[in-house]
């Protein structure tokens, strides 16, 4: 079986080289069913809040991707939808880019 460690370096990596919000996407799916599993399993405390920070930089990249490919907010809704992102997903991305805290 993979260490959790393993996992989280695994999937940072994965992160690291994400290039489209589908990849971001795909690792964001992954992380949460790994998360869920931590929880339900009862798993320590550290690991949980490891998937928790992770689960946070993959909003940070979502975030920083949206500002990229989609700078401005007016108009883009049609657009965004099209790429399989709701408004409210993606002003929650660029909000936890600005103040991760």
């Amino acid at each position: 079986m993979i260490s959790q460690i393993e996992k989280f370096k695994g999937f940072r990596a994965e992160l690291a080289i994400a290039e489209t919000l589908e990849d971001i996407k795909n690792i964001e799916s992954k992380a949460a069913a790994a998360a869920e599993f931590a929880r339900k399993n009862k798993l320590g405390k550290q690991e949980q809040d490891e998937w928790g920070i992770f689960r946070t930089e993959i909003e940070m990249k979502k975030g920083a991707w949206l500002d990229e490919f989609f700078p401005s907010k007016i108009h883009s809704s049609r657009t965004l939808r099209d790429e399989g992102i709701t408004f409210d997903e993606s002003a929650n991305a660029r909000l936890i880019k600005t103040n991760p805290n």
